[in-house]
């Protein structure tokens, strides 16, 4: 039963490392920060950045508010997950949710893209309800303190099979 537990708790990570490596943060240039955030009720969903092409496609992690059934033990969702991430340079999000990652049988696939600017701090929001997903990027402006939408923030039609 252990060795069961143990294999089935290593399947996500096998899973991504098999499709995307690792996201790696900028050691150097301009950079910006973007949260991923699984709004209220979200089960999971897979975070993806994707590269100049799909085979340079970096996975973030696994965002929701509860464990998919498939993992007993080891890295279950976070509520967030915040990233360094290069700024000038537009940034395409990729958000998958497959039936077989959540309680919720429903397939996601949304790619958001935006240009993050130096210094500056992102949300994109990820929620779902029965029948569709949606993402919503926020940008927190440093004089009122508050999160107001992403201008430079639209849904793209790449798709990277992760």
């Amino acid at each position: 039963m252990r060795q069961s537990t143990v294999i089935l708790s290593l399947l996500p990570l096998v899973l991504l490392s098999s499709c995307a490596s690792k996201y790696q943060a900028p050691t150097s240039g301009p950079v910006a920060n973007v949260t991923y955030v699984a709004d209220i009720g979200v089960s999971s969903a897979f975070v993806f950045i994707l590269g100049e092409d799909c085979r340079s496609t970096q996975a973030v992690g696994l965002i929701g508010q509860s464990t998919p059934p498939f993992i007993l033990s080891g890295n279950p969702p976070v509520k967030e997950k915040t990233v360094v991430v290069p700024a000038k340079t537009p940034l395409l999000t990729q958000i998958k949710r497959d039936p077989a990652t959540g309680l919720v049988n429903i397939y996601c696939l949304i790619t958001t893209e935006f240009l993050p600017q130096p210094g500056a701090s992102y949300r994109v929001l990820w929620s779902h309800d029965n029948q569709s997903c949606r993402t919503q990027v926020t940008r927190l402006d440093p004089t009122t303190g508050g999160w107001v939408r992403e201008e430079s923030a639209k849904r793209s039609d790449r798709r990277c099979s992760v």
